[in-house]
């Protein structure tokens, strides 16, 4: 009898816990229905995440991507609640001209399908350069569309952690001037010294003419935007966490590792950009600590550091990035 009683508990409890996950899963799908259909009247700030994608010979249909099986399922379990209330999310999937499996009409049907959560634009990019990911065009178009912030992932990458859209934002509020800087999640797989996945306001693309140096192909650019903001203006959260499933799908994309020396000069040249950019909005919006006025005497002095802008942004280390070791 009291086996079969402890069996019985058993039963119940288990019954008792899949209630509960249905109740989740449907507590998930309330929270994503709001985000189901794009709207412009919407006021709600726009994030697009942003993917390159390069389809495989083999690939048959959506279930041999991961950007099926891993990042969106990821997507929704870790954006909050609260996260979709503020946040209007979307995501754009770019892929080169020609690459038949994302060109397919039924793929990005069966995709769109499968994760009706979010709406998905797809972006068909001309091949500028054989091995030269379409990140570029994919991040200016996320910047025409209206985008707020601009999440740069991998297809094959997974998120781990809840909360990352707030933290990284959050992040980016608070540099000097908002909004002025690069964040990411932490990444154990693949180069763990740098940003290998990246999120930025769009007044990145108000600084730079392009989201990557045009000259980087595909490596590199993480080694650009790491260093180009300085290491106050750059930051790996350790709250937000990725998993880059690098064996998944392999290398897609040949790498040309003669472009490193154009590095070091491609990370000044972006630091100067961002020079004139704080420059002028700090002319805007800050005269006393800043090189408009030479000194100050009497009460204001107290206000006026005595410190240039040039300085400052030396101080930063936006003037001075650190070359590559």
């Amino acid at each position: 009898e009291d086996e079969i009683q402890k069996e019985d508990e058993i039963q119940k409890e288990d019954e008792i816990q899949k209630e509960d996950d249905v109740q989740k899963e449907d507590e998930i799908e309330n929270v994503w229905t709001i985000n189901s259909n794009s709207n412009k009247e919407d006021k709600r700030e726009l994030i697009v995440i942003s993917i390159a994608a390069r389809s495989k010979a083999d690939w048959t249909n959506i279930d041999s991507t991961s950007l099926h099986k891993l990042l969106l399922p990821s997507i929704k379990r870790t954006v909050t609640p609260t996260e979709n209330q503020k946040y209007r999310i979307e995501m754009e999937v770019c892929f080169d001209t020609k690459d038949a499996f994302f060109e397919n009409k039924e793929h990005q049907q069966h995709l769109q399908d499968a994760h009706p959560f979010i709406p998905i634009s797809f972006v068909s990019v001309p091949k500028k350069r054989k091995n030269k990911i379409p990140f570029n065009p994919c991040t200016r178009a996320a910047y025409d569309y209206g985008a707020s912030y601009i999440v740069r992932l991998n297809d094959d990458t997974e998120i781990s952690t809840e909360e990352w859209i707030t933290k990284g934002v959050t992040t980016l509020l608070s540099y000097d001037p908002p909004n002025v800087g690069v964040v990411g999640p932490t990444c154990h797989e693949g180069n763990t010294s740098i940003l290998t996945h990246d999120m930025v306001h769009r007044t990145h693309l108000d600084i730079f003419p392009d989201y990557y140096p045009d000259m980087f192909d595909n490596w590199y650019i993480d080694d650009w935007i790491t260093r180009v903001y300085g290491p106050l203006r750059t930051k790996k959260l350790e709250d937000w966490v990725v998993v880059h499933h690098i064996n998944t799908h392999g290398t897609r994309y040949a790498v040309n590792t003669s472009q490193q020396r154009n590095l070091d000069l491609a990370v000044k040249q972006g630091g100067e950009l961002i020079k004139a950019y704080v420059t002028k909005k700090r002319m805007f919006n800050e005269v006393l600590g800043s090189d408009l006025v030479t000194s100050v005497s009497g009460p204001m002095g107290i206000h006026h550091d005595e410190k240039t802008s040039s300085e400052t942004l030396e101080e930063e280390g936006v003037l001075n990035a650190p070359s590559a070791q």
